[in-house]
């Protein structure tokens, strides 16, 4: 119980000083002291006092101290949802946030200190903040899964491609035989179908089927230009010793290890087909599996916040073509091709060109 409807009744009502009444019921002589020049300066009297709750009594004599104000909190996880859109600022989500209760809401530095503060509770894979539909982190896992050869009984390795979607963390993967050109393009084809759309900018992690020369003035292969600029997106390498920028793919990657790969080591396949079969199950319960410190999951914040961000597919698919080899151009600007002739810019007339046979590209 609190003394001070003691100490104010003693003040008010006896002729004791403020050591006599602080030592009377153990309390400190400064309280008493302050509690006595309110009482002089307020002009109180105990008949006034004495009916009071006690809520009431300690709010006369008692400021609260600014800091202890409880001050109404953001729901965090949806201003961090929001601040997936590229238009919406954290100024602004303040503007919305305070007009609902300006008395009672939080400054725009305490709210912004407050996200921070929750932005370091977000899982690690979380904390860098994305747009919508922007990036795709693709790599292939440095550990690898495999099957049994049913014939000869030889294990055989293969390569794991994973996709993360930068904004909802919505993840793809798949086997592959090898790290191949071929099978690269092929991972990137069956990710935009999977996803339903395309992102941006694809960021793979240098991989030699993806960059010829990586750092700051890298050059990307031909193919996977060519495939990108098909589905209407743009290449983006990490950068060499910018551990920020493989943050993503690293994370997405040892998750799909641990969430994948773990689960799927004390059991035999017996086919490429199989494998793969399994790992879309998998694939398909992480996307699902609830976050941690986010409402929803992968799959809902990509449907919520994503998903319409994302570019449209082509109406075909890219297809990897296959080079003819050079052939040099007549004097009527036409070249040979499986029998057939085809017509070329007069200006090449003469030269050596190449022709990439693809009905898709």
């Amino acid at each position: 119980m609190t003394k001070l409807p003691q100490i104010v009744q003693l003040i008010l009502t006896t002729q004791l000083n403020s050591s006599d009444i602080a030592q009377s019921i153990a309390a400190s002589r400064t309280t008493v002291t302050r509690y006595r020049l309110i009482t002089i300066e307020k002009k109180y009297l105990w008949a006034d006092l004495k009916d009071l709750p006690d809520d009431e009594l300690d709010r006369r004599f008692n400021k609260i101290p600014r800091r202890m104000v409880r001050r109404r909190m953001p729901d965090f996880a949806w201003v961090h949802n929001e601040l997936q859109n590229p238009s919406v600022t954290l100024q602004l989500l303040w503007e919305e946030y305070s007009l609902a209760d300006p008395s009672n809401a939080l400054s725009y530095s305490q709210f912004t200190e407050h996200y921070r503060s929750y932005r370091k509770t977000i899982d690690r894979i979380m904390r860098q903040t994305h747009v919508s539909g922007e990036k795709a982190f693709v790599d292939f896992s440095g550990r690898k899964p495999g099957y049994t050869d049913i014939k000869t009984g030889e294990w055989i390795a293969v390569e794991l491609f994973v996709g993360v979607l930068g904004a909802s963390n919505l993840t793809y993967a798949r086997c592959v035989p090898q790290q191949s050109l071929p099978y690269w393009i092929a991972c990137h084809i069956n990710m935009f179908a999977f996803f339903g759309g395309v992102p941006r900018l694809l960021v793979p992690d240098n991989l030699k089927s993806a960059i010829s020369r990586p750092g700051r003035d890298f050059i990307t292969n031909p193919t996977y230009r060519e495939m990108a600029e098909r589905y209407g997106t743009a290449l983006l390498p990490t950068r060499t010793y910018k551990p920020r920028d493989k943050a993503k793919v690293e994370g997405g990657v040892l998750i799909v290890q641990r969430w994948i790969l773990a689960r799927l080591r004390h059991q035999n396949f017996f086919s490429l087909d199989e494998l793969n079969t399994a790992v879309a199950v998998l694939v398909k319960e992480l996307n699902h599996r609830s976050f941690k410190w986010l409402p929803g999951c992968r799959a809902s914040r990509y449907e919520d916040m994503e998903r319409s961000a994302m570019l449209p597919l082509p109406t075909h698919p890219y297809e990897l073509g296959e080079w003819t080899g050079l052939m040099r151009v007549d004097n009527g600007y036409h070249i040979l091709v499986h029998g057939h002739w085809y017509s070329v810019p007069h200006r090449l007339v003469g030269e050596h060109v190449g022709e990439i046979d693809g009905e898709h590209r």
